[in-house]
């Protein structure tokens, strides 16, 4: 190999040398775009669906707790006697509120092409269940503030007493919560694994870039210098007049 290298003329070693150099050079920025593609897609998946999961989770969880005070304020006005119709106009705002948060999640959830079809699965049951209950939370609560408008008090009291929507709630929001965050974690480890085998080769392709410069400026350095010193020593004999022939 050395040989063969050896008889190569100049031209074949700055050509082949600079070759391999430019493909290289190519190779590393392929893979950096690459790499940053990658990184920004996986940085805007997890931003678009599990985060933005989390997210709905926790306002549902906030708007759940907000209605159960409404839901306690309104037992307490019938209690009192006293008129129902604000905390009942409040408790339906946040129904509605809560009914677009969980038609936003089913939304991002059917929209996720990445997490497994199980998961996703699973995530719609859990929402479709929640749904139910607060459907049937707000029908008592209803039928608690029509009562209160009838003056029947103990039946008003009595309606949203018996309701363990607010305890389901919490029990499918924190098995929800719970899932995402698990899938939120193995994906982060496995994006995190391929970008530091991708740091890997980058370095690895750098340093093949330098070795392979360094190479090739030692292998050019002698013949080089040998054809100078030669063209030196052919003007010396040839203003002495010693024109080898």
């Amino acid at each position: 190999m050395k040989k063969i290298f050896n008889n190569l003329t100049i031209r074949r070693k700055l050509v082949g040398g600079f070759g391999i150099v430019t493909v290289l050079t190519m190779a590393l920025s392929f893979i950096s775009f690459s790499t940053l593609s990658k990184i920004n897609g996986d940085y805007s998946y997890l931003s678009n669906f599990p985060q933005r999961q989390l997210s709905l989770l926790k306002d549902l969880e906030i708007g759940i707790e907000d209605m159960r005070l409404v839901t306690v304020q309104l037992a307490d006005e019938a209690r009192a006697g006293r008129p129902t119709e604000e905390p009942y106009a409040l408790f339906m705002a946040l129904f509605e509120i809560a009914g677009e948060r969980i038609e936003e999640y089913i939304g991002v959830n059917n929209a996720d092409t990445q997490c497994d079809a199980a998961i996703l699965r699973e995530n719609n049951a859990a929402v479709d269940m929640l749904s139910y209950n607060l459907a049937g939370l707000c029908m008592q609560i209803t039928e608690a503030y029509a009562a209160a408008q009838n003056e029947e008090y103990q039946t008003a009291l009595s309606l949203p007493a018996d309701s363990g929507f607010f305890s389901e709630a919490a029990y499918i929001i924190g098995g929800l919560r719970d899932r995402t965050e698990r899938y939120l974690y193995d994906y982060s480890t496995t994006v995190t694994g391929e970008k530091n085998f991708i740091n890997r080769l980058f370095v690895v392709i750098v340093l093949s870039i330098v070795c392979l410069s360094v190479v090739l400026a030692m292998a050019l350095a002698t013949p080089l210098c040998d054809f100078m010193k030669n063209l030196s020593d052919d003007k010396l004999e040839s203003s002495a007049g010693h024109i080898q022939t």
